[in-house]
């Protein structure tokens, strides 16, 4: 996980100012959650929103995490989505970029890789990760993109993610070109859906930094943000495995 963080870290700025140049979008704010594991220091770690102009607190912060623990496969995003819901939502664009290489609890075959807490619980929580996905989702209004990085050891948390959303509002992109292309991917999902939503319905081709065009993308430009970028999401999915 450490790559991924790194990566993070060293392309987030680029990430918004290119999400800013593509879109004209105004105003952008961004947010860190961190997790670990149930008996892991520093379970979980937040640093709230803060605008294009502080952004660098933001990567300070995570060049200040590493990534740490060993025992069972599983990780604590439960407590990692209910930081994310206790963050200082606001605006009508509302996204969460979950990048992760190892399911939540109860979310894996624990014969085969082990889970210290199969029934998805950690022994301090009564609530379950589908229903704070879901208050994500109703009450926040926020859309997730889950970024891939190990194919098959996050398909059933996955899966819950996708029956929660039933469809528009989430995506899955395949991180199979490794963490070199972080900035590509999140960049390529972000400015493709916001440019889906916000587009005229007679262009034809607007070309993304890459090169790529977004014609296929821009079917339906009168969509919601959440059908936008479910659709995006997927195109994205299609292109990696190609």
């Amino acid at each position: 996980m450490s790559s991924w963080m790194s990566a993070a870290k060293a392309h987030l700025t680029q990430i918004i100012r290119g999400l800013q140049a593509e879109t004209s979008v105004a105003a952008i704010r961004v947010a860190f959650v961190g997790y670990r594991d149930y008996r892991d220091g520093d379970r979980v770690v937040t640093k709230d929103f803060v605008t294009m102009d502080k952004v660098e607190e933001v990567v300070t912060f995570i060049s200040s995490q590493s990534a740490s623990g060993g025992g069972d496969l599983p990780e604590d995003v439960l407590s990692g989505m209910e930081a994310v819901s206790s963050l200082d939502w606001q605006g009508h664009v509302r996204l969460v970029v979950h990048v992760a290489d190892a399911p939540a609890h109860g979310y894996c075959d624990h014969r085969s890789y082990g889970d210290d807490f199969p029934s998805g619980q950690c022994p301090d929580q009564t609530r379950h990760l589908p229903d704070v996905v879901r208050e994500l989702k109703d009450d926040r209004s926020v859309d997730l993109l889950f970024c891939r990085i190990q194919d098959g050891l996050t398909k059933d948390m996955e899966h819950m993610f996708a029956q929660v959303y039933d469809g528009p509002g989430f995506g899955i992109v395949p991180m199979s070109r490794g963490a070199t292309k972080f900035r590509e991917v999140i960049l390529g999902a972000l400015s493709r859906s916001l440019l889906k939503l916000i587009a005229d319905a007679d262009i034809d081709g607007v070309q993304t930094f890459h090169g790529s065009t977004l014609s296929a993308a821009l079917a339906t430009c009168n969509a919601s943000l959440r059908e936008s970028f479910q659709a995006v999401a997927q195109a994205l999915a299609r292109e990696e495995e190609e």
